[in-house]
């Protein structure tokens, strides 16, 4: 065989063993593309090649350590704001959001202009806030307390006289602080977020830190108003990305919330599903007809680490709002799944008794362990029947348990940038997503906690995994968006409205495309 035949034998061989491979996977195109999907992918794929230069600044003299697509988020993000392609990619329908912590869901900005407009909050701190480490949380005072006596003469959170956990009306400490009230929102606003600068890089800092910020949030957000008013802006702005339904997970740890009537903690569990509620109709009333309107949310019940029956009371009260359990948490701090099997069990079958039906939704698999109790979550998970997997980041070591997922429709709710601030990845170039891509496993895009990351809505996430994988494309997109509604916890009727909607607001996505250039 002459060079020439060698060399052309290769790369025919080459051909077939890439195709061969790629019809395996998530991106091989079962169907033939039409002209306007083939089109909208050239436009897109030349968007990508120019932006590598007018964004990214990635021609011959670029210094590729410092910049390339699929970068690291923080490091990205105002990139991103001067992409075309982003722009594009938040005018793509995206589904929905099946992976979201309902407390982290908003901008940290929109929290606190939410709650700093009831003069009844008030601030404490564990020590003078001139002390390194000192630690800020929040509280909602009955209208008639002390505290909150304009006679009342408070002690600065600056002063050294001030008393570790004395309340401070957040109208008396905003105007007090060094800076004024715009240096004292930045400061709250720095205990709400995680950023590479904010916090170390071992497990158990970030951790710490991560949980540290829920604790600041509880007290903001737990008083009635605020609840409701922050849900239905929660609504508004997944509308406002092109999400038009979610699945939150709701910590039920808390018993209550406080009542705007009484200004103390009195209002119960089945009282926050009411203005769940309303909040959704509010929401979807104020967008129907627009060209993004917002279309539903279910609740996915969770608890840290611990089994609360009140789930079942609330599916009998509220069937069309509680979707799925789930035991929320530190994965590798707290206690894995088998350590609650009789409960978990217990749970399924009290289920059955009742005549509801409750799937799980298990976080599983977020660690960087191989055979660590975090990672050995999947296997109890799947033999618990759960419906679909959170983060699931481990799950690429498991061959075989990802056969099964992909045998029983078991979705992974992936979180790329999620995880990247949680410390678990580099960047979404290293993200294990592409291993369940290009395997086939079922996987679904969601912003878990963007209060905290900053990562609001879908665009983010999508831009992100579309500009680290060169083999993904605009119709790709569509399909893992389409995805999150085919995982969802609809009924089939509803699913199949949402899917026919999607299906038209694609193709009239890839319109808009090609009439971008």
């Amino acid at each position: 065989m002459s060079l020439a035949d060698a060399l052309q034998a290769h790369s025919t061989a080459r051909d077939a063993l890439i195709k061969q491979e790629r019809a395996l996977s998530f991106h091989h195109h079962e169907k033939p593309l039409s002209e306007k999907e083939l089109a909208a992918i050239k436009i897109i794929e030349t968007l990508r090649e120019e932006e590598l230069v007018s964004v990214w600044h990635l021609g011959r003299e670029a210094d590729p350590s410092t910049r390339w697509l699929g970068m690291p988020f923080t490091s990205s993000k105002q990139l991103m704001h001067k992409s075309k392609l982003f722009g594009l990619i938040k005018q793509m329908p995206k589904g929905a959001i099946l992976h979201c912590h309902l407390d982290a869901m908003n901008d940290p900005h929109a929290l606190l202009r939410l709650a700093f407009k009831h003069a009844s909050l008030c601030i404490a701190a564990t020590a003078p806030l001139s002390t390194p480490g000192a630690v800020i949380s929040f509280k909602t005072l009955p209208k008639s307390d002390n505290h909150l006596d304009s006679s009342t003469t408070h002690v600065s959170l600056f002063s050294a006289d001030y008393a570790p956990g004395t309340l401070v009306p957040v109208a008396v400490a905003r105007p007090a602080y060094p800076g004024g009230p715009d240096a004292f929102d930045k400061f709250v606003v720095s205990k709400l977020v995680v950023t590479p600068d904010s916090v170390g890089w071992s497990p158990t800092e970030v951790w710490a830190h991560f949980g540290s910020t829920f604790m600041v949030t509880d007290g903001l957000l737990r008083y009635e108003p605020v609840w409701e008013a922050y849900i239905a802006e929660v609504f508004a702005t997944c509308a406002e990305d092109s999400v038009p339904y979610l699945e939150c997970r709701i910590n039920f740890l808390h018993e209550f919330i406080t009542s705007s009537a009484t200004g103390v903690l009195d209002l119960p569990h089945r009282d926050w599903l009411r203005l769940f509620q309303r909040a959704l109709d509010t929401v979807k009333a104020a967008t129907a007809g627009t060209s993004r309107p917002f279309r539903g949310a279910k609740i996915i019940y969770s608890t840290i680490r611990f089994i609360e029956a009140d789930c079942i009371a609330l599916k009998k009260e509220f069937p069309d709002l509680i979707a799925a359990f789930d035991l929320v948490g530190w994965e590798d701090g707290l206690r894995p799944l088998s350590y609650y099997m009789e409960d978990l069990l217990w749970f399924k079958e009290r289920c059955r008794e009742e005549g509801v039906d409750i799937p799980y939704a298990f976080h599983a698999g977020e660690t960087l362990t191989d055979g660590g109790k975090a990672d050995m979550n999947l296997y109890d998970a799947i033999l618990l029947d759960t419906k679909r997997i959170g983060h699931g980041f481990s799950l690429p070591q498991h061959p075989l348990l990802m056969d099964i997922c992909k045998e029983r429709n078991i979705a992974v709710e992936c979180c790329p940038i999620s995880n990247e601030l949680l410390r678990y990845t580099a960047s979404s170039s290293t993200h294990p997503l592409a291993v369940l891509l290009n395997s086939n496993v079922p996987v679904s895009l969601s912003c878990d906690d963007p209060q905290f990351f900053g990562n609001t809505g879908l665009s983010y996430d999508f831009y992100q995994v579309f500009t680290s994988s060169e083999q993904m494309d605009v119709v790709g997109l569509g399909r893992l968006a389409r995805q999150s509604i085919e995982y969802s916890f609809m009924d089939k009727k509803e699913k199949s409205a949402r899917l026919a909607e999607f299906d038209a607001q694609f193709d009239a996505f890839l319109d808009v495309v090609r009439s971008s250039v």
